[in-house]
């Protein structure tokens, strides 16, 4: 794998304590940042599911809303 169609994300601690995360979604190797996030997170985890979904979106481009649910906020 070459990196070029491959993401890196990257779950930072702004404090260096628990309880405020951020990520970034990079491609390749992690020097060229796509994506930060705009907002923070308490949780690792939710840091991580929420750059799922722009992940996603970079990836696969946006999806329509259906009349009976949204998959994205």
């Amino acid at each position: 794998m070459d990196g070029t169609n491959s993401y890196l994300v990257r779950v930072i601690n702004l404090s260096g304590a628990s309880g405020s995360f951020t990520w970034e979604l990079c491609r390749g190797d992690g020097l060229l940042v796509l994506q930060r996030s705009p907002r923070t997170f308490p949780t690792r985890v939710e840091a991580l599911f929420d750059s799922a979904q722009y992940a996603t979106i970079l990836e696969f481009g946006a999806m329509p809303a259906s009349s009976s649910s949204r998959a994205f906020p």
